[in-house]
């Protein structure tokens, strides 16, 4: 007999196997990740390791800048680490980032962001949402988190072109909150948080193909030098684009 037992209201809900014997034990439980490389270099491979696997299991191999997977299950409950090491790594030893996981609830979507520069100012980091969505609130909506990725761009507001703000005091390093929109196309600008009337850049964000979805807004690369600051959007199934800049013209 398989029971279900426990609160979905605190994550305590699992799902446990009685066998014919009386014993009792619990299902495995998972808890959905998506992962966002969006750290300037290097390519990296990343590692998965906890009590059972202290050597490390390749989870990640040749993950590029701007690249994404798809909402994939990690085990819950238990706590793990992942450590990031250059990609062609050999083992877990040669990770340079380790970040430890106490463990995921079966009740939260998580989506992690490796942000920042190898060896560099500000650090590599991993940093991690655990209030993820994988699907809009209002099936007639869109549904978007902002982070704020550009190492060297200030704390910014997102603004309707001409419009008002909508997305206020993005810090570096930082998820939003969730905005949840109609699904329309949009022109959208950013802007120093603390003066809208100046726009570091405008771009087209067509969310009337994202309807019923939600997804991220990634602020990636360097507003200074290369590779060159944009907007960037990762998609529930791991799809990564670019928003088009906006060039308005008389």
């Amino acid at each position: 007999v398989v029971f279900a037992s426990g609160l979905l209201s605190d994550g305590s809900f699992d799902l446990w196997a009685t066998l014919p014997n009386g014993f009792t034990l619990p299902l495995p439980s998972f808890a959905r990740v998506q992962v966002i490389h969006n750290a300037p270099s290097p390519t990296v491979d990343v590692y998965y390791a906890d009590a059972d696997n202290p050597d490390g299991i390749l989870a990640l191999a040749d993950f590029e800048f701007r690249q994404a997977t798809n909402f994939g299950l990690f085990p819950a409950r238990s706590a793990f680490d992942l450590a990031v090491a250059p990609a062609g790594s050999s083992s877990i030893d040669d990770a340079v980032y380790t970040l430890s996981i106490p463990g995921l609830s079966t009740s939260n979507t998580y989506i992690i962001m490796a942000n920042g520069i190898v060896g560099g100012n500000p650090g590599f980091e991993l940093v991690v949402n655990e209030n993820g969505r994988t699907r809009a609130s209002n099936p007639t909506n869109a549904d978007f988190s902002v982070f704020h990725g550009s190492p060297d761009a200030p704390t910014v507001d997102v603004t309707l072109f001409n419009g008002p703000v909508i997305v206020d005091n993005a810090e570096y390093g930082v998820f939003t909150d969730y905005l949840s929109v109609p699904a329309s196309d949009y022109i959208i600008s950013i802007t120093p948080s603390d003066n809208n009337n100046v726009v570091v850049q405008s771009y087209i964000a067509p969310l009337s193909a994202l309807e019923g979805q939600a997804f991220t807004v990634f602020a990636s690369g360097f507003l200074s030098s290369a590779p060159g600051f944009g907007l960037w959007v990762a998609l529930t199934d791991g799809t990564t684009f670019p928003l088009p800049v906006y060039v308005s013209t008389n």
